[in-house]
Protein backbone atom coordinates (compact mmCIF):
# COMPACT_ATOMS: atom_id res chain seq x y z
CA UNK A 1 0.00 0.00 0.00
CA UNK A 2 2.72 2.27 -0.85
CA UNK A 3 2.37 3.37 -4.60
CA UNK A 4 3.94 6.76 -5.42
CA UNK A 5 0.65 9.28 -6.06
CA UNK A 6 -0.76 8.91 -9.58
CA UNK A 7 -2.20 12.22 -10.59
CA UNK A 8 -4.26 10.68 -14.45
CA UNK A 9 -5.84 12.93 -16.60
CA UNK A 10 -9.54 12.94 -16.51
CA UNK A 11 -11.03 10.46 -18.73
CA UNK A 12 -15.09 12.51 -19.33
CA UNK A 13 -17.10 9.67 -21.59
CA UNK A 14 -18.97 12.64 -24.16
CA UNK A 15 -22.26 11.66 -22.20
CA UNK A 16 -20.49 13.82 -18.84
CA UNK A 17 -19.45 16.57 -20.73
CA UNK A 18 -23.33 17.07 -20.64
CA UNK A 19 -23.50 17.07 -17.02
CA UNK A 20 -21.78 19.62 -13.89
CA UNK A 21 -19.78 17.37 -12.08
CA UNK A 22 -18.11 18.27 -8.47
CA UNK A 23 -18.89 18.56 -4.76
CA UNK A 24 -22.39 20.49 -4.85
CA UNK A 25 -24.08 19.53 -7.89
CA UNK A 26 -27.13 18.35 -9.30
CA UNK A 27 -28.07 15.10 -11.61
CA UNK A 28 -29.23 17.13 -14.84
CA UNK A 29 -27.69 18.16 -17.88
CA UNK A 30 -26.46 21.85 -18.39
CA UNK A 31 -28.80 24.36 -20.98
CA UNK A 32 -28.43 23.16 -24.14
CA UNK A 33 -28.49 19.44 -23.51
CA UNK A 34 -32.49 19.40 -21.89
CA UNK A 35 -34.03 17.52 -24.73
CA UNK A 36 -31.26 14.40 -24.32
CA UNK A 37 -31.30 14.39 -20.39
CA UNK A 38 -29.22 13.15 -17.81
CA UNK A 39 -26.13 9.96 -18.92
CA UNK A 40 -27.54 6.78 -17.97
CA UNK A 41 -25.52 5.00 -15.35
CA UNK A 42 -23.51 2.42 -15.57
CA UNK A 43 -24.08 -0.95 -14.99
CA UNK A 44 -22.20 -2.47 -11.92
CA UNK A 45 -20.59 -5.84 -11.69
CA UNK A 46 -22.00 -8.27 -9.39
CA UNK A 47 -19.18 -10.18 -7.66
CA UNK A 48 -17.23 -7.69 -5.23
CA UNK A 49 -20.58 -6.46 -3.55
CA UNK A 50 -21.52 -9.58 -2.18
CA UNK A 51 -18.08 -11.21 -1.69
CA UNK A 52 -17.22 -9.43 0.99
CA UNK A 53 -19.93 -7.54 3.02
CA UNK A 54 -19.46 -6.03 6.75
CA UNK A 55 -17.15 -6.16 9.45
CA UNK A 56 -13.93 -7.98 9.26
CA UNK A 57 -11.15 -8.46 11.64
CA UNK A 58 -8.11 -10.85 12.32
CA UNK A 59 -4.22 -10.89 13.16
CA UNK A 60 -1.89 -8.63 10.27
CA UNK A 61 1.28 -8.51 9.57
CA UNK A 62 2.99 -5.17 8.85
CA UNK A 63 6.41 -3.84 8.24
CA UNK A 64 6.74 -3.22 11.47
CA UNK A 65 5.27 -6.09 13.21
CA UNK A 66 1.95 -7.65 13.97
CA UNK A 67 -1.23 -5.39 14.18
CA UNK A 68 -5.15 -6.13 14.38
CA UNK A 69 -6.73 -5.61 11.20
CA UNK A 70 -10.09 -4.01 10.56
CA UNK A 71 -12.05 -3.65 7.20
CA UNK A 72 -15.36 -2.88 6.36
CA UNK A 73 -16.37 -3.54 3.06
CA UNK A 74 -19.87 -2.17 1.50
CA UNK A 75 -21.50 -0.71 -1.60
CA UNK A 76 -22.32 2.93 -1.70
CA UNK A 77 -23.55 5.26 -4.53
CA UNK A 78 -26.93 3.42 -5.23
CA UNK A 79 -24.21 0.07 -5.48
CA UNK A 80 -22.40 1.69 -8.53
CA UNK A 81 -19.21 1.72 -6.81
CA UNK A 82 -17.62 -0.85 -3.21
CA UNK A 83 -16.25 1.24 -0.62
CA UNK A 84 -13.29 -0.65 1.50
CA UNK A 85 -12.50 1.21 4.57
CA UNK A 86 -9.77 -0.59 6.90
CA UNK A 87 -7.00 0.41 9.52
CA UNK A 88 -3.98 -1.51 10.90
CA UNK A 89 -4.39 -1.10 15.34
CA UNK A 90 -1.78 -1.79 17.92
CA UNK A 91 -3.16 -1.34 21.34
CA UNK A 92 -6.46 0.02 20.10
CA UNK A 93 -4.64 2.75 17.67
CA UNK A 94 -4.30 2.68 14.08
CA UNK A 95 -0.90 2.83 12.74
CA UNK A 96 -1.77 2.92 8.56
CA UNK A 97 -5.59 3.13 7.55
CA UNK A 98 -6.83 3.73 4.12
CA UNK A 99 -9.91 4.06 2.15
CA UNK A 100 -10.28 2.20 -1.70
CA UNK A 101 -13.30 2.83 -3.93
CA UNK A 102 -13.72 0.34 -6.24
CA UNK A 103 -15.79 0.41 -9.58
CA UNK A 104 -16.53 -3.26 -11.36
CA UNK A 105 -17.90 -3.98 -15.09
CA UNK A 106 -20.18 -6.70 -15.85
CA UNK A 107 -17.46 -8.58 -16.87
CA UNK A 108 -15.24 -8.40 -14.09
CA UNK A 109 -12.72 -5.49 -14.74
CA UNK A 110 -11.74 -3.13 -11.49
CA UNK A 111 -10.86 -0.29 -11.19
CA UNK A 112 -10.00 1.42 -7.70
CA UNK A 113 -8.81 4.51 -5.95
CA UNK A 114 -6.56 4.24 -3.19
CA UNK A 115 -6.43 6.86 -0.23
CA UNK A 116 -4.19 6.08 2.48
CA UNK A 117 -3.23 8.30 5.83
CA UNK A 118 0.14 8.32 4.58
CA UNK A 119 -1.12 11.11 2.28
CA UNK A 120 -0.72 9.33 -0.92
CA UNK A 121 -3.39 8.62 -3.68
CA UNK A 122 -2.64 5.72 -6.15
CA UNK A 123 -5.10 4.31 -8.77
CA UNK A 124 -5.23 0.55 -9.53
CA UNK A 125 -6.75 -1.45 -12.56
CA UNK A 126 -7.37 -5.61 -12.15
CA UNK A 127 -9.96 -8.30 -12.39
CA UNK A 128 -12.17 -9.83 -9.53
CA UNK A 129 -13.62 -13.52 -9.98
CA UNK A 130 -15.85 -15.12 -7.01
CA UNK A 131 -12.81 -16.27 -4.82
CA UNK A 132 -10.75 -13.40 -5.04
CA UNK A 133 -9.43 -10.08 -7.04
CA UNK A 134 -5.63 -8.90 -8.25
CA UNK A 135 -5.15 -5.25 -9.05
CA UNK A 136 -2.27 -3.77 -9.86
CA UNK A 137 -0.46 -0.07 -9.89
CA UNK A 138 1.51 0.94 -12.85
CA UNK A 139 4.27 3.54 -12.63
CA UNK A 140 4.41 6.02 -15.50
CA UNK A 141 6.28 3.81 -17.74
CA UNK A 142 3.45 1.18 -17.42
CA UNK A 143 5.70 -1.13 -15.52
CA UNK A 144 3.53 -2.91 -12.63
CA UNK A 145 4.98 -2.11 -8.84
CA UNK A 146 2.68 -3.04 -6.68
CA UNK A 147 -0.33 -5.78 -6.47
CA UNK A 148 -2.83 -6.09 -4.03
CA UNK A 149 -4.39 -9.92 -3.53
CA UNK A 150 -7.19 -10.66 -2.31
CA UNK A 151 -8.99 -13.84 -1.74
CA UNK A 152 -12.65 -14.71 -0.43
CA UNK A 153 -13.99 -17.55 1.25
CA UNK A 154 -17.33 -17.71 3.24
CA UNK A 155 -17.38 -14.04 3.44
CA UNK A 156 -13.64 -13.91 4.72
CA UNK A 157 -10.81 -12.22 3.28
CA UNK A 158 -6.90 -13.09 2.67
CA UNK A 159 -5.15 -10.13 1.16
CA UNK A 160 -2.08 -9.04 0.97
CA UNK A 161 -0.21 -5.79 -0.15
CA UNK A 162 2.82 -6.52 -2.16
CA UNK A 163 5.95 -3.88 -3.43
CA UNK A 164 8.93 -4.08 -5.72
CA UNK A 165 12.12 -2.11 -5.63
CA UNK A 166 12.53 -1.89 -9.26
CA UNK A 167 11.05 -4.34 -12.29
CA UNK A 168 13.92 -6.53 -11.96
CA UNK A 169 13.37 -7.12 -7.93
CA UNK A 170 10.33 -9.81 -6.60
CA UNK A 171 7.61 -8.51 -4.80
CA UNK A 172 7.71 -8.31 -1.20
CA UNK A 173 4.37 -8.22 1.21
CA UNK A 174 4.07 -5.22 2.93
CA UNK A 175 0.95 -6.00 4.41
CA UNK A 176 -0.91 -9.05 4.54
CA UNK A 177 -3.81 -10.87 6.49
CA UNK A 178 -6.56 -13.18 6.91
CA UNK A 179 -9.52 -11.45 8.33
CA UNK A 180 -13.18 -13.07 8.65
CA UNK A 181 -16.66 -11.64 8.74
CA UNK A 182 -18.76 -11.43 11.71
CA UNK A 183 -16.22 -8.57 13.80
CA UNK A 184 -17.67 -5.69 15.31
CA UNK A 185 -16.26 -2.06 14.60
CA UNK A 186 -13.46 -0.68 16.54
CA UNK A 187 -13.99 3.02 17.22
CA UNK A 188 -11.02 5.40 18.26
CA UNK A 189 -10.42 9.37 19.03
CA UNK A 190 -8.77 11.13 16.53
CA UNK A 191 -5.22 11.79 17.68
CA UNK A 192 -4.07 15.35 18.75
CA UNK A 193 -2.17 15.53 15.51
CA UNK A 194 -4.86 14.66 13.12
CA UNK A 195 -6.83 17.42 15.16
CA UNK A 196 -4.55 19.83 15.15
CA UNK A 197 -3.45 19.19 11.47
CA UNK A 198 -7.75 19.34 10.17
CA UNK A 199 -7.85 22.51 12.38
CA UNK A 200 -4.78 24.43 10.71
CA UNK A 201 -6.06 23.22 7.07
CA UNK A 202 -7.33 25.74 4.96
CA UNK A 203 -9.93 23.64 3.61
CA UNK A 204 -11.38 23.25 7.59
CA UNK A 205 -14.06 26.30 6.69
CA UNK A 206 -16.34 23.69 5.26
CA UNK A 207 -15.74 20.76 7.76
CA UNK A 208 -19.31 20.48 9.51
CA UNK A 209 -22.95 20.02 7.44
CA UNK A 210 -24.21 22.59 5.12
CA UNK A 211 -27.80 22.45 3.68
CA UNK A 212 -29.61 24.97 1.46
CA UNK A 213 -31.82 26.03 -2.21
CA UNK A 214 -30.78 25.27 -5.29
CA UNK A 215 -31.73 26.60 -8.95
CA UNK A 216 -30.67 25.29 -12.48
CA UNK A 217 -31.66 25.76 -15.61
CA UNK A 218 -33.97 22.77 -14.68
CA UNK A 219 -36.00 24.13 -11.79
CA UNK A 220 -35.28 24.33 -7.75
CA UNK A 221 -33.65 21.48 -5.53
CA UNK A 222 -32.61 21.07 -2.16
CA UNK A 223 -28.72 20.27 -1.14
CA UNK A 224 -27.04 19.35 1.33
CA UNK A 225 -23.50 18.17 2.20
CA UNK A 226 -21.23 17.04 5.36
CA UNK A 227 -17.43 16.98 5.56
CA UNK A 228 -15.19 15.31 8.08
CA UNK A 229 -11.43 14.88 8.25
CA UNK A 230 -10.49 11.12 7.85
CA UNK A 231 -7.23 9.26 7.40
CA UNK A 232 -5.65 10.92 10.59
CA UNK A 233 -6.47 14.08 9.30
CA UNK A 234 -4.64 13.35 5.89
CA UNK A 235 -7.73 13.78 4.21
CA UNK A 236 -11.19 15.12 3.86
CA UNK A 237 -13.88 13.24 3.64
CA UNK A 238 -17.84 14.80 1.54
CA UNK A 239 -21.65 13.05 0.95
CA UNK A 240 -23.05 15.44 -0.81
CA UNK A 241 -26.84 14.83 -1.68
CA UNK A 242 -29.65 16.87 -4.23
CA UNK A 243 -33.12 16.47 -3.42
CA UNK A 244 -36.15 17.14 -5.89
CA UNK A 245 -39.76 16.63 -4.38
CA UNK A 246 -38.91 14.50 -1.63
CA UNK A 247 -36.48 12.58 -3.29
CA UNK A 248 -32.62 12.05 -3.53
CA UNK A 249 -31.72 12.68 -7.19
CA UNK A 250 -28.48 12.34 -6.78
CA UNK A 251 -25.46 11.62 -4.50
CA UNK A 252 -22.08 11.68 -4.65
CA UNK A 253 -18.77 11.42 -2.15
CA UNK A 254 -15.10 13.46 -2.27
CA UNK A 255 -12.01 12.82 -1.56
CA UNK A 256 -9.73 15.92 -0.39
CA UNK A 257 -6.53 17.07 -0.38
CA UNK A 258 -4.86 20.59 0.53
CA UNK A 259 -2.29 21.53 1.13
CA UNK A 260 -0.98 24.85 3.38
CA UNK A 261 -1.38 27.42 0.14
CA UNK A 262 -5.25 26.48 -0.06
CA UNK A 263 -4.83 24.22 -3.58
CA UNK A 264 -6.28 21.68 -3.04
CA UNK A 265 -7.67 17.93 -5.49
CA UNK A 266 -10.89 16.94 -5.01
CA UNK A 267 -11.64 13.15 -6.20
CA UNK A 268 -15.25 13.00 -6.94
CA UNK A 269 -16.99 9.99 -7.07
CA UNK A 270 -21.12 9.62 -7.82
CA UNK A 271 -23.99 7.50 -8.25
CA UNK A 272 -24.04 7.42 -12.36
CA UNK A 273 -20.97 5.63 -11.49
CA UNK A 274 -18.26 8.06 -13.25
CA UNK A 275 -14.73 9.67 -11.51
CA UNK A 276 -13.68 12.92 -12.03
CA UNK A 277 -11.21 14.90 -10.59
CA UNK A 278 -10.97 18.78 -10.09
CA UNK A 279 -8.23 20.90 -9.20
CA UNK A 280 -9.03 24.23 -6.55
CA UNK A 281 -7.61 27.25 -5.28
CA UNK A 282 -8.96 28.76 -1.96
CA UNK A 283 -8.97 32.07 -1.62
CA UNK A 284 -9.58 34.97 0.73
CA UNK A 285 -13.10 34.85 0.53
CA UNK A 286 -13.85 31.38 -0.81
CA UNK A 287 -12.87 29.04 -3.09
CA UNK A 288 -12.52 28.42 -7.44
CA UNK A 289 -12.64 24.88 -8.40
CA UNK A 290 -12.26 23.79 -12.16
CA UNK A 291 -12.98 20.77 -14.10
CA UNK A 292 -11.17 20.01 -17.55
CA UNK A 293 -11.91 18.02 -20.91
CA UNK A 294 -9.72 15.35 -21.74
CA UNK A 295 -7.88 17.79 -23.67
CA UNK A 296 -6.59 19.76 -20.28
CA UNK A 297 -8.53 22.44 -21.17
CA UNK A 298 -11.14 24.16 -19.01
CA UNK A 299 -14.76 23.43 -19.40
CA UNK A 300 -16.29 24.02 -15.99
CA UNK A 301 -15.92 26.56 -13.05
CA UNK A 302 -17.18 26.24 -9.39
CA UNK A 303 -17.40 29.78 -7.40
CA UNK A 304 -17.79 29.82 -3.67
CA UNK A 305 -18.30 33.07 -1.83
CA UNK A 306 -18.50 33.25 1.81
CA UNK A 307 -20.94 34.70 3.76
CA UNK A 308 -21.87 35.27 7.53
CA UNK A 309 -23.80 32.11 7.88
CA UNK A 310 -22.64 29.45 5.12
CA UNK A 311 -21.45 30.56 1.62
CA UNK A 312 -23.08 31.14 -2.10
CA UNK A 313 -22.16 28.72 -5.04
CA UNK A 314 -22.24 29.11 -8.81
CA UNK A 315 -21.45 26.78 -11.63
CA UNK A 316 -20.50 28.19 -15.13
CA UNK A 317 -19.72 26.19 -18.24
CA UNK A 318 -18.71 26.55 -21.55
CA UNK A 319 -18.47 23.55 -24.27
CA UNK A 320 -14.67 24.78 -25.25
CA UNK A 321 -12.06 27.66 -24.44
CA UNK A 322 -13.32 29.70 -27.25
CA UNK A 323 -17.09 30.22 -25.99
CA UNK A 324 -18.51 32.57 -23.41
CA UNK A 325 -18.61 30.65 -20.03
CA UNK A 326 -22.53 30.48 -19.34
CA UNK A 327 -24.22 30.08 -15.78
CA UNK A 328 -25.52 27.02 -14.83
CA UNK A 329 -26.69 26.92 -11.69
CA UNK A 330 -26.62 29.08 -8.35
CA UNK A 331 -27.32 28.18 -4.57
CA UNK A 332 -27.00 29.57 -1.17
CA UNK A 333 -25.77 26.89 1.56
CA UNK A 334 -25.84 27.73 5.54
CA UNK A 335 -23.83 26.68 7.64
CA UNK A 336 -25.81 23.50 10.47
CA UNK A 337 -23.22 21.82 12.60
CA UNK A 338 -19.30 22.29 12.98
CA UNK A 339 -18.14 18.90 13.58
CA UNK A 340 -14.45 20.55 12.55
CA UNK A 341 -12.42 17.80 14.31
CA UNK A 342 -14.61 15.01 15.57
CA UNK A 343 -14.11 11.93 13.22
CA UNK A 344 -12.97 8.92 14.23
CA UNK A 345 -11.23 8.78 10.69
CA UNK A 346 -13.73 5.92 9.44
CA UNK A 347 -14.76 7.51 6.85
CA UNK A 348 -18.18 7.42 8.17
CA UNK A 349 -21.79 9.03 6.79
Amino acid sequence: MEGEAVRPKDRIPSTMLKMPLVLLLLAAAPAGAAAQGPPAAREPGKVLAKALLGDLLGPQRTPTGSAQGWMRVEPVLGGQWVRAIGASLVDGRPQHSFLQMMREAPDGAVEAWLFESSGRFSRWTGQVEQRGMSLEWRDEEGVVQARQDWGFENGDCDYRFLRRASADAPFVPTLSGLLRAGGSRPSWEPSKEARERLAASPYAFYLGSFRGKETSSFGDSEGSTRTEGVLDGEWFHSVYRSMAGGAVVYEGRGLIQCDEKGAFALHWFDTYGEYQRLDGQLEEQGAVARRRDAEGRVVERHTDRRTSVGYTFTIEQRPDPESPWSRFMTATYTKETRAATDSDGQGGD
